[in-house]
């Protein structure tokens, strides 16, 4: 599906398949797509009624939840421009953030009330989602009350064109203090449409969501994604290794991803009932760096399955690189393909140097398809229960390079 915003996306598919699941909260409770396109329309009229307007900022510091979902959306319909806050910063930390974006609203779960409290954001309107502190702001507004009022208030009228500004997402200020990157409506889609061809997403693919939502990548790279593709979200909050397991089981989940941290108990839990993640498609390892022998641990599971790759966090939710089917091959020309983070995605060109300064690029082609005794992709051999979408031709290469003369990434 083409669409120049995410949000058109949705409607599209409320439209087409409106008794959808498009998103499961940690709860269990359930929006389909009619209900999400109907919900963001409600916000977006109550948000405009507050004064959001196009190129306004509306800072989020908002826990996992489908209510974080529908604000982006309602954000995207109004014109602003949405500011994740990672709900783990400081009040400090927080406060530099938010005295940069100068937002017009601020959007807060309950818990969150402290920090909010400490905010250099006088004239914010602020809400909140969950019922109302004694102590919060004054005049902060309850999310619910919003999206009930809006369901009366007249429809917002807003063009909103690709190369509007939809999120700014801020660095971790390691090199300084942090600064805002602006992505498009555009951009998002186009990450959207890329990470569906790295993930080897399968239509309506239903994502496992094991990343904290504030965190500036995770809405953008797996959310958005999978809603604009038609697919479903099981947003699982706080979890564990037994509890993604259970998901994945009942959800017949088809991607999710696995933080270095956890690898080896996901391993593990795998290995003991292969049964329970038979829908898995693709399981893209996630979060710091992982040594070559957890990865073969999981491969040893996971088989193709398996996705490496980097530049999420530095591309805004993005891969730059990734692994395809048949790269961790044992007859890999790859000294160790356990140490590569994969091709190019799309038609990017990458250069990599080591911290000495030499180039390190990889090693010679490897073959698209596995021909070991692993699990195939099933984005490869189209096993998977939902018909998959194949990535096009251009996927993986670079102008002027056929698929398989790509070369895998492999530093030190």
């Amino acid at each position: 599906m083409t669409c120049a915003t995410i949000t058109e996306c949705v409607d599209e598919h409320a439209s087409r398949q409106p008794d959808r699941i498009a998103l499961v909260a940690p709860d269990g409770c359930t929006r389909t797509y009619a209900e999400l396109s109907r919900t963001v329309r409600s916000l977006a009229r109550s948000l405009s009624r507050l004064g959001a307007e196009p190129g306004d900022r509306i800072a989020a510091i908002v826990d996992d939840g489908i209510e974080y979902v529908e604000l982006y959306l309602a954000a995207a319909r109004v014109g602003a421009i949405i500011v994740p806050i990672n709900t783990r910063l400081t009040p400090t930390e927080a406060a530099v953030l938010v005295a940069d974006c100068t937002p017009r609203v601020i959007v807060w779960s309950a818990d969150h009330l402290a920090v909010v409290n400490g905010l250099p954001a006088p004239d914010a309107e602020s809400v909140v989602i969950g019922d109302v502190p004694d102590a919060a702001p004054p005049g902060t507004n309850a999310f619910d009350t919003l999206v009930h009022q809006g369901d009366t208030l007249p429809d917002v009228a807003v063009a909103v064109n690709g190369d509007d500004p939809f999120i700014i997402g801020y660095t971790s200020g390691t090199t300084g203090r942090p600064k805002g990157a602006v992505m498009t409506h555009r951009s998002v889609a186009a990450i959207a449409e890329s990470n569906t061809r790295a993930y080897r997403l399968p239509e309506r693919s239903v994502c496992a969501l094991t990343g904290s939502m504030s965190f500036v990548a995770t809405v953008p790279a797996h959310v958005l994604t999978h809603l604009r593709l038609g697919g479903t979200v099981v947003i699982l909050g706080r979890w564990s290794v037994p509890q993604l397991v259970d998901a994945v089981e009942r959800h017949q989940v088809t991607f999710t991803y696995i933080p270095s941290p956890l690898i080896e108990e996901f391993a593990a839990a795998a290995a003991a009932a292969p049964a329970r993640i038979a829908s898995l498609c693709s399981v893209l390892h996630s979060a710091s760096k992982a040594g070559p022998d957890k990865l073969r641990t999981l491969y040893a599971v996971l088989g193709d399955t398996l996705i490496e790759g980097l530049g999420m966090t530095e591309n805004s939710g993005g891969l730059v690189t990734a692994t395809r089917p048949g790269d961790f091959e044992p007859t890999s020309p790859a000294a160790d393909p356990f140490a590569s983070v994969g091709r190019s995605v799309e038609e990017r060109r990458s250069r990599w140097w080591t911290r000495t300064g030499s180039s390190c690029h990889g090693t010679v082609p490897l073959s698209a398809r596995s021909s070991s005794g692993h699990q195939p992709s099933c984005a490869d051999t189209g096993t998977c229960p939902r018909r998959p979408l194949r990535p096009s031709s251009a996927v993986g290469t670079t102008p002027g390079t056929s698929a398989a003369s790509t070369r895998l990434v492999s530093c030190t």
